[in-house]
């Protein structure tokens, strides 16, 4: 009788944290999938409209908001240039920027900062790093001595997307003010992106 009743005990309680971890599964794809729906069926059109697959974040960190959505299409035929770029932005306790990018030609080697870390794509594989820190190149130093933010160019399907920090957002898309968020954060963010339009 008491084997039973413990049996019975352990099953109930296997179910219940079954059905706990359920739903915090849920709970946290419902997050994702508010986080990763901040675009507008309008900014999703004019995306689409590039003909491209488009990786967006699926996790973004609590409180940011896209600020705005930039396409670009310049030529015709082989010669056709595409690119995109999606800012997000937090407005306080502090205000912080990153935007996700895109080209299909164009790219160079960037200039190397002082540390990296790894990164793990799921859509993009292994080997792409993220970029952080002062120039190493003393006299990019020199020029630009406020440290840089951003990640390899990762490439996929024709196209080159990376995430950059502040000090290339305000200076390549003209943004109010604002700072980098974390490398760490900065990773995460890179990592999960992931195509809506596959």
């Amino acid at each position: 009788m008491k084997i039973q009743t413990l049996t019975i005990a352990l099953a109930l309680g296997c179910s219940s944290a079954v059905a706990i971890n359920a739903a915090i599964h849920q709970s946290v794809v419902a997050q994702q999938t508010t986080r990763t729906a901040q675009l507008s069926s309008s900014q999703r059109a004019r995306l689409k409209s590039l003909g491209v697959k488009i990786p967006v974040p699926r996790y973004v960190p609590a409180g940011f908001s896209i600020d705005s959505v930039r396409t670009e299409r310049r030529g015709s035929g082989g010669s056709k240039s595409l690119e995109y770029a999606i800012l997000y932005r937090l407005s306080k306790p502090q205000p912080l920027c990153f935007t996700i990018e895109a080209t299909n030609a164009g790219i160079g080697d960037p200039p190397e900062l002082a540390s990296k870390l790894p990164m793990n794509s799921r859509i993009f594989g292994n080997g792409y790093s993220l970029n952080y820190g002062k120039y190493t190149d003393p006299d990019l130093r020199k020029q630009f001595p406020e440290p840089d933010l951003y990640t390899d160019w990762l490439e996929g399907n024709g196209m080159f997307y990376r995430l950059i920090g502040a000090a290339q957002t305000r200076e390549t898309y003209k943004t109010r003010d604002c700072k980098d968020i974390s490398p760490r954060e900065a990773v995460r963010i890179a990592e999960s992106l992931q195509y809506f339009n596959p």
